[in-house]
This record gives structure tokens, C-alpha cells and sequence, in this order.
């Protein structure tokens, strides 16, 4: 029986709380996993929160800097076969990492990633932007999969594996595209930018107008080339759906998620700055839908 969704957030123990109030999606998603994995899976994703959180919270770039060191040096303490420092997300992840279900050089990758977010520089191109939003959801959907298998690797081989993770890495990743381009409009009040640079300049989009938040023609075409890019990764994924474990279906439950938001974005003209939130309902009905249909 899949847990209710309504209620206090009094009601859940700490770090559930956090992930459902601040990654909502993947917290609806944890619910249709069996419950003797949603204790590492809410932890995974309460650390992704965790650092997610760090250049917003951090009252100098030094000072992120220092934080994100020192949860680099926590992981690699926990793969060492080293007893977890004093903190309640690290406390909770770290039987997972030690049992090597959750790789810590994946969640390192997702540190480094997130160190972009200290700084204002845009990302340069593409390919930039795909390597950052696969290190911050591609390998994290990964690594959730890896927890609903139960297990560090399966007995289906190196050929399957593979192909799997790809799967889900591409579908992590289209979500990550997603939720960049639903969110310019906070982006350009923080003073960053996650579309590539290249393409902005190219169509004449001054970083300037961006930050002011005035939607153009211009910068229009390079949303819609992003929202294609998601569009084409979560198509790709669906192919080669067959490849997935059923298992690991929670960690792609948001899949369709990412065609509703894509398409009231491409309704509103590709306008990023265009409210394109969904109403609160559809989350779970949409997640709902697809764990009972067995696909995403």
C-alpha cells in the first residue's frame, strides 16, 4: 500500500520531510518503491538537496567551497570503510555507501557539479550544460536505481547493467533540462544562468536582458533547442525502456512529468519567464499513473 499523500509534514521523520518539501516529485516517486528502500532513497535524496543548497545558504563563495570539501572528504571517509561523521543526511546515506549500493564517486561528481552554482558564469555550451544536469540528475537517478535493485551490481551482466544505467541517466538527465528551463525566471533573480553561452550570444541575447527578465525571440529559439534536447533524451530513453529493470522504475517515475512541463512551455512560445507550474494535483495522479501502468 503506497503511504497517503496528505497530512502534516509533522508526521514524517526529518529528512522525508526535507526531500518533500524540497524536491516534491522525487519524494511522491520514493512512495511507490518497496518500503525497505525508501529509507536510503529518501537519504539520497535528501543529499542531493543537501548540496543542492549550499551555494544559496553560503554567505561567500569560500565559504560553499569549504562546505562542499568537506562533504567530498565525508564520502570518501564512508568508501574507506570509515564510521560517518556527525550528520543526520550523511548518517543516514552512509549503509548504503559502505555497502558500495551507492557509489561515492557519483555523488562526488554530483559535488563537483554543484560547485557551479557558487559562481555567476554562465555555462559555455551544450555540451556544458548536458554534462551539468547529468551530473546533478542523470547519476542521481542512477544511483537510486541502484538502491531499488537492493544490490551493489545484478547477475544480468556488464552488457545489461550498462544499458540500463544509460536509460535511467538520460531520463535523470531530461528531468534536470526540465527543471533548469521551468526555473530561468528564479535563476535570473539569483543572478546565473544555465543556458549555454554560445547560443545566447549567437542570438543576440544580452546577459544583461536575461537577468532582467525580458523575454525575446531570440532567447526563445535557445530555450526551445534546450527543451528539444530534453525531449530527444526522454524519447531515446522510452526506446530503449525494455533495457530497465522493473525495479528501478521509481527513480524514472517523473518522466512524465517532463512532457506536461515542456509542452505548456512550448504553448507559452518558449517564454521562459512564463509561469508553466502544474497544478499541485497532477504530480502524484501523473506519477500514480505510471507506476500502475509499469512504464514510464
Amino acid at each position: 500500500m503506497v503511504n497517503r499523500l496528505s497530512g502534516p509534514d509533522a508526521e514524517l521523520p526529518s529528512l522525508a520531510q526535507m526531500v518533500r518539501q524540497g524536491d516534491r516529485v522525487r519524494y511522491v516517486a520514493s512512495l511507490f518503491a518497496p518500503e525497505p528502500h525508501r529509507p536510503s532513497l529518501i537519504a539520497l535524496y535528501a543529499f542531493s538537496i543537501e548540496i543542492m543548497r549550499i551555494p544559496e545558504i553560503a554567505s561567500q563563495n569560500l565559504i560553499g567551497e569549504i562546505r562542499f570539501q568537506w562533504w567530498r572528504e565525508a564520502l570518501e571517509a564512508l568508501a574507506t570503510g570509515q564510521p560517518p561523521r556527525g550528520h543526520e543526511v550523511l548518517l543516514a546515506l552512509a549503509p548504503a555507501v559502505q555497502s558500495g549500493t551507492v557509489e561515492a564517486a557519483a555523488l562526488v561528481r554530483m559535488i563537483d557539479a554543484r560547485v557551479h552554482d557558487l559562481y555567476d558564469d554562465p555555462l559555455a555550451d551544450m555540451s556544458a550544460l548536458l554534462a551539468y544536469a547529468c551530473a546533478t540528475g542523470g547519476d542521481l537517478a542512477v544511483q537510486a536505481s541502484r538502491i531499488l535493485c537492493g544490490v551493489s551490481s545484478t547477475d544480468a551482466g556488464a552488457a545489461a547493467v550498462e544499458a540500463a544505467e544509460a536509460v535511467l541517466r538520460d531520463v535523470g538527465t531530461a528531468w534536470a533540462l526540465t527543471g533548469l528551463l521551468t526555473t530561468l525566471g528564479q535563476q535570473a533573480g539569483a543572478g546565473r544562468c544555465y543556458l549555454p553561452a554560445d547560443r545566447l550570444a549567437a542570438e543576440g541575447v544580452r546577459m544583461a536582458d536575461f537577468l532582467a527578465c525580458r523575454p525575446s525571440a531570440g532567447l526563445a529559439r535557445v530555450v526551445a533547442v534546450v527543451a528539444a534536447e530534453a525531449q530527444r533524451l526522454l524519447a531515446s530513453a522510452r526506446v530503449r525502456r525494455r533495457d530497465l529493470p522493473k525495479a528501478t522504475l521509481p527513480a524514472v517515475l517523473m518522466a512524465p512529468l517532463i512532457d506536461r512541463y515542456l509542452a505548456r512551455l512550448a504553448r507559452n512560445g518558449a517564454n521562459p519567464f512564463h509561469p508553466v507550474d502544474l497544478p499541485p494535483w497532477q504530480t502524484p495522479v501523473l506519477i500514480g499513473l505510471a507506476a500502475l501502468r509499469g512504464r514510464f
